[in-house]
């Protein structure tokens, strides 16, 4: 999944939009969706897809697979507010949560709003772009360093775990239950030593380059849009005066 992110944020329309054009259109709807009402994060939500699909022409079927995933967690996580368990006279007792209802309504929205803006900013800006945006923000260095080098590891890990699988399968090492958690174990403590290995060479390349303690990142060559920072932060105020004024809705 991270390879199909990565490969279509540098192939996207809106690959060569400023960042920070993208980073206040979905920061700060990020933001919004934190404490605005049940309306609002259906505003969000319903925003941030229509944008998504018709703006930067992301395909449906990428935006709902990617979606799909953190979607998954969310409704587990709101299944357990709508169950309600009590241990009386001996018994067990599972019944429906009073108020559960509204409390998983409100969590699978509030949860949803937030990821469609993560998913959108990751499928149109690349790690590479939003970056040197960070130090802009005076970011510490080593931060953003760690940022870096850890991304981009996990393709190098899961480059190597997809080998090991495929391995593992070549062997029939997961033929049987036994065998397979007995594979995982050896994967999972081979990579544990080959991530060690890797951040030592990684460490090495680095100074054998004369690392001063700062990746450089070339800076994006367009300005930001200041017409466009400024009506996406009117746009997040008008969302939340929406749901300001519907907060007295049922369930909102």
């Amino acid at each position: 999944m991270i390879h199909l992110i990565d490969c279509y944020a540098y192939t996207s329309l809106w690959r060569h939009r400023h960042p920070a054009e993208k980073a206040a259109f979905a920061g700060g709807l990020l933001l919004l969706s934190f404490f605005t009402p049940l309306t609002g994060l259906f505003l969000i939500l319903l925003l941030v897809s229509l944008v998504a699909l018709l703006g930067a022409r992301i395909p449906a079927a990428l935006y709902s697979r990617v979606l799909a995933v953190p979607m998954a967690f969310i409704l587990i996580g709101a299944a357990s507010l709508l169950v309600s368990l009590s241990y009386h006279s001996g018994h067990l007792h599972i019944g429906l949560a009073e108020g559960g209802l509204k409390s998983a309504v409100q969590l699978v929205a509030r949860a949803l709003a937030a990821a469609s803006c993560l998913i959108f900013f990751s499928l149109t800006t690349p790690t590479a772009d939003w970056m040197p945006l960070l130090r802009k923000f005076h970011i510490p260095a080593v931060v953003v360093d760690l940022m870096l080098v850890t991304y981009r590891l996990l393709f190098v890990f899961a480059e190597r775990l997809s080998t090991l699988q495929q391995a593992q399968a070549a062997r029939l090492g997961n033929l049987t239950v036994r065998n397979r958690l007995r594979s995982t174990g050896l994967i999972g403590a081979n990579l544990f030593i080959r991530s060690l290995d890797r951040a030592r060479r990684i460490e090495l390349g680095m100074e054998a380059r004369c690392y001063t303690g700062e990746i450089t990142c070339l800076p994006f060559e367009r300005k930001a849009s200041i017409p466009i920072i400024c009506g996406s932060l009117l746009l997040c105020l008008v969302i939340a005066w929406i749901g300001f004024i519907t907060k007295r809705w049922p369930y909102a």
